[in-house]
């Protein structure tokens, strides 16, 4: 009989957990890595649309210019393509690389410094 209440009470004892000392603060730590998560995510989308919505505008104002340049104002345009390929080619030529690699290996690193900064406050 004292086997079958010991069984009991260890039953009892088992079935409730204890409260976990620091549980509110414990809850606050989560809370709060948990709301640093979303503002990173915030911000993260936030400057991928901006860099969308340069990108857009870009290909508008590129666009625009072919456009004119069919209109007849084919020497103002020519001025301000020639303007842009200089200041692309000046960076480039020094470096003996096409205009192309340079933009794709600044991209790139751009890509790889978001993905570190993602990962650095994951780790945070």
């Amino acid at each position: 009989m004292a086997q079958v209440e010991f069984e009991h009470t260890l039953l009892d004892l088992f079935a409730e957990a204890p409260a976990m000392q620091g549980g509110t603060a414990f809850l606050a730590a989560v809370e709060a890595r948990l709301e640093r998560g979303w503002m990173m995510r915030r911000w993260l989308i936030g400057g991928l649309g901006a860099v969308g919505g340069l990108v857009a505008a870009s290909q508008w104002a590129t666009a625009s210019l072919s456009l004119r340049r069919d209109s007849g104002l084919a020497s103002e345009v020519d001025l301000v393509s020639a303007q842009i390929s200089n200041l692309l080619s000046a960076p480039a030529a020094a470096m003996g690389t096409p205009a192309e690699t340079l933009v794709l290996s600044a991209a790139l690193a751009i890509v790889a410094l978001v993905l570190g900064v993602t990962r650095l406050v994951r780790e945070i």
